[in-house]
């Protein structure tokens, strides 16, 4: 079914991750401290440094622990992220609405366009992608919303973001071009501060990804996937996207920030606090020092 494209991560081995915002008590954290630990030893490899993180992958998982704040919870779900990106940029960037349920079986696809996006609000990659209504099955479409709206996100690598978040279903305007995937700009903050890009291109085919600094300069670096050989043209905007990606920053410790930018017309796509669960495949591995000292986990500015 070419217009349907089912993106979901599913963990069959993740037990409960337990969550209280800003101060668990003696109890959860000690819960949530021994399933992280295990959770870092099972998908890293590693022994977990909880006095000393070093790496990036490190102080991530430092953070699901430690670094809790209720603003947090509203900017991981994908529809109220929407006011914080209105509230702190501006609401021109946002990708136009066409409807919010609180269930599959409430959408009434003969209100769509022929093209559109569907996305569960609570967790990652629950995406479907259609790009023309007239071949889409509907009741795979209901099936598989509704199945991942029973389904608590943060039990899978301890994202406690998720947890509350108020679970729906959002249908969002297709912004890409002649059926092609829309490059995604996928900004790497440190303190309020945007260090590096992300360019991914052909995400749902042969993902390609480069990694660029501030100033366009391309880095031997890529994540889990090869790094594209090829150049990228920097977008005649990327200046407007930087300052973007630096205000959504502000007082955060860590945030990803991820833009769409089509013929010129940037778009806000979601912000992200633990990018791969915190378990990135660095490529070298170097990377992940260099992104560890880029990231204060002590610096009074950023509180969240």
């Amino acid at each position: 079914m070419k217009c349907l494209r089912l993106i979901f991560f599913l963990s069959l081995s993740a037990p409960l991750f337990c969550q209280q915002v800003n101060s668990p008590d003696t109890s959860d954290l000690l819960q949530d401290k021994e399933f992280l630990t295990k959770f870092f030893k099972r998908r890293a490899k590693l022994t977990m440094n909880w006095d000393n993180p070093i790496t990036f992958c490190e102080k991530i998982q430092w953070m699901k622990l430690y670094n809790r704040h209720p603003i947090q919870t509203i900017c991981a779900d994908k529809y109220l992220a929407r006011k914080f990106v209105a509230e702190h940029v501006g609401p021109d960037i946002l990708i136009p609405l066409f409807g919010v349920y609180k269930n599959a079986n409430e959408i009434d696809f003969t209100k769509l366009p022929s093209k559109f996006v569907l996305k569960a609000n609570h967790g990652c990659a629950w995406n479907i992608i259609c790009k023309n209504k007239e071949t889409l099955d509907q009741d795979v479409v209901r099936k598989n919303l509704n199945s991942w709206l029973q389904i608590d996100y943060s039990t899978y690598g301890g994202e406690w973001v998720y947890k509350n978040i108020p679970r729906r279903i959002i249908c969002e305007q297709f912004i890409g071009e002649d059926d092609n995937d829309v490059p995604d700009f996928k900004f790497y903050c440190f303190n309020g501060k945007p260090e590096f890009v992300q360019v991914s291109l052909e995400r749902f085919h042969h993902h390609k990804m480069a990694f660029y600094n501030m100033s366009w300069e391309k880095q031997p670096l890529s994540i889990t996937y090869p790094p594209y050989s090829g150049p990228i043209e920097k977008p005649v905007n990327f200046e407007r996207m930087v300052e973007i990606a630096k205000k959504l920053s502000e007082n955060f410790k860590f945030i990803r920030v991820d833009l769409y930018n089509v013929k010129g017309k940037i778009y806000f796509g979601e912000l992200t606090f633990y990018p791969g669960d915190g378990i990135l495949e660095f490529m070298p591995k170097s990377y992940d020092l260099i992104f560890g000292d880029l990231l204060d986990l002590n610096d009074p500015s950023c509180p969240y």
